[in-house]
C-alpha cells in the first residue's frame, strides 16, 4: 500500500478519507498516514475515523523521505485563490514532492477524459467524453462535467454543479453549490451558489446568485483576493 498525507484539516478532508476507505474496500491501495494543518494548535488532534493531525506543512520533508504522496485538501471562498501560490511554494521547497489523485469508486470517468495530478473527485461525479480536468482540482459529489468541457488548474467544483456545452472554466475559479455553467469563465472567478452562467464571464469576477446573474469585475487578482480574504473576518 502507498502512503498518503492530506494537507488541510477541512470538510473536504472528511470526504477524501471516506473515499480512500471506499477504494481500499475494493482493493487495498492507500494508507493515510495523517493530516498536516498549518494551525499548530491542532497538531495531535484526532480528526476523523482514526486519522490524526500529525503536524504542519513545515513537516512535509520528513514524510517525503518515507515515500509518501500528498493531496491538498483545503479550499473555501476566502482561501481558494491562495492555493496555486501554496503549491508553488511547496514545489520550490520540496522538489521531490509527489501529488496524487483520488477518485471515488462511484465516480464515472469516460475513458477519453483527462484527469490531472492532485485531483479529488467525489462520489457520483460524471466526467464525460473528451472532458479535461486540470491539476489540483477538487470536485464534490453529484457534479457533471460534460463532454469537451475544459477545467483549468486549481478549480473548485461544489456539490451539484452542472458544466455543460463544451465550455472552458479558467484556472483557480470557484463554482458554488448547484451552479449551472453553460458559457466560458475566465481565471479567478467566484460563481455564487445557485447562479446560472449563460454568457461569458471574464477573469477576476464574482457572479451573483441566483436571480440577477449580475457580474462584478475587479481590475486585478489582488483586489478580488483582498475582498475574498476579508470574508474571514465576518
Amino acid at each position: 500500500m502507498k502512503n498518503l498525507m492530506l494537507i488541510g484539516a477541512s470538510g473536504i478532508a472528511l470526504e477524501i478519507i471516506d473515499s480512500v476507505d471506499a477504494i481500499n474496500a475494493i482493493k487495498p491501495c492507500w494508507n493515510i498516514t495523517g493530516i498536516l494543518d498549518d494551525d499548530p494548535n491542532r497538531t495531535g488532534e484526532s480528526f476523523y475515523r482514526g486519522v490524526e493531525i500529525v503536524g504542519t506543512s513545515q513537516d512535509i520533508g520528513r514524510y517525503i523521505e518515507t515515500d509518501t504522496f500528498f493531496l491538498i485538501a483545503f479550499c473555501s471562498v476566502p482561501n481558494f485563490m491562495l492555493r496555486p501560490e501554496y503549491v508553488e511554494r511547496l514545489n520550490r521547497k520540496y522538489p521531490d514532492i509527489r501529488f496524487t489523485t483520488i477518485i471515488h469508486p462511484l465516480a464515472w470517468i469516460s475513458p477519453s477524459a483527462s484527469i490531472g495530478s492532485g485531483v479529488f473527485l467525489a462520489p457520483h461525479i460524471v466526467v464525460d467524453a473528451n472532458a479535461c480536468v486540470g491539476d489540483h482540482c477538487l470536485a464534490l459529489f453529484g457534479s457533471v462535467i460534460s463532454r469537451w468541457v475544459k477545467i483549468g488548474d486549481f478549480v473548485f467544483i461544489s456539490a451539484g454543479v452542472n458544466i455543460m456545452g463544451s465550455v472552458q472554466v479558467g484556472e483557480c475559479s470557484f463554482l458554488g453549490v448547484r451552479t449551472t455553467i453553460i458559457s466560458d469563465i475566465g481565471d479567478h472567478v467566484l460563481v455564487n451558489a445557485g447562479a446560472l452562467v449563460s454568457r461569458p464571464v471574464a477573469s477576476h469576477a464574482i457572479v451573483q446568485a441566483p436571480a440577477s446573474g449580475e457580474v462584478t469585475y475587479f481590475k486585478s487578482t489582488e483586489k478580488l483576493q483582498r475582498l475574498l480574504g476579508s470574508l474571514c473576518h465576518h
